[in-house]
């Protein structure tokens, strides 16, 4: 049994609150990685993401990249995940034999913090992650439908050959989380879409667990932290033409 790949927010209401930028910013991540593998690996002609050439990152994301690559033993590239709601999205990606990739997202205005927070969370993958096993598990469930096994997979590989190397380029950012949250909502709306927050807990402290819901972004991405057997929502399918070989959509 397959299911779009979409979820529900429970108890929302439209979002007012300036502590929000970051778990908007999640959910654009979700969206982006979502696209990334549709048009990837599930099109009918699969299309490889831009890379970002480390050789023009400025010295202290350099050094990061550098920092990491020591601490892991491997190698890391920088993709450019940037969808057409225009938040900067990067993944942090380090190939590996089956199962055991590592990545890390980051989305912002500000390109410089997108391609911090990839990196620093590749590296909390790498400390954290131990759930190899699983991983594999959950990839040979999808053994009759390889397109899906594809996209749980996460092989980047046959791709870099063909993608473009661009630069990295400095964006102008909002000073503020307010002004990031109005920059944020202002460029979800006028692409159609509504934020609604939940929130989960507020400590005493001021510290606050909300739960963010975007209607309408795509979740396929959740076919890579399975088991879950989805498949792409109505963003994705508009987005390529979603009919390559023994893809149950």
């Amino acid at each position: 049994m397959f299911r779009p790949a979409t979820v529900t927010g429970r108890r929302a209401c439209p979002i007012r609150r300036p502590e929000s930028p970051h778990a908007i910013n999640e959910a654009i991540e979700r969206d982006a990685t979502s696209l990334l593998l549709i048009r990837s690996i599930v099109a009918a002609t699969p299309t490889a993401p831009a890379f970002l050439d480390p050789e023009t990152l400025p010295t202290e994301l350099r050094t990061l990249l550098e920092q990491v690559q020591a601490r892991i033993g491997r190698e890391v590239w920088l993709i450019d995940v940037t969808t057409d709601l225009e938040v900067l999205s990067t993944l942090a990606y380090s190939p590996g034999p089956r199962g055991r990739y590592l990545r890390g997202y980051g989305a912002s205005l500000s390109r410089r913090y997108s391609v911090y927070r990839a990196l620093t969370e590749l590296l909390e993958v790498q400390l954290t992650d131990r759930k190899v096993a699983e991983r594999l598990e959950c990839i040979e469930l999808l053994k009759d439908q390889p397109v899906l096994q594809a996209c749980a997979e996460v092989d980047l590989r046959p791709l870099a050959a063909s993608a473009r190397l661009v630069p990295y380029v400095e964006t102008a950012a909002p000073s503020s989380p307010a002004e990031h949250l109005s920059q944020l909502l202002s460029q979800l709306a006028n692409r159609g879409f509504t934020v609604y927050l939940n929130e989960a807990h507020r400590l005493s402290n001021g510290i606050t667990a909300v739960h963010v819901h975007i209607p309408g972004l795509e979740r396929f991405h959740m076919i890579v932290d399975g088991p879950a057997a989805v498949v792409p929502g109505r963003r994705g399918i508009a987005a390529v033409d979603v009919t390559a070989p023994a893809c149950p959509v």
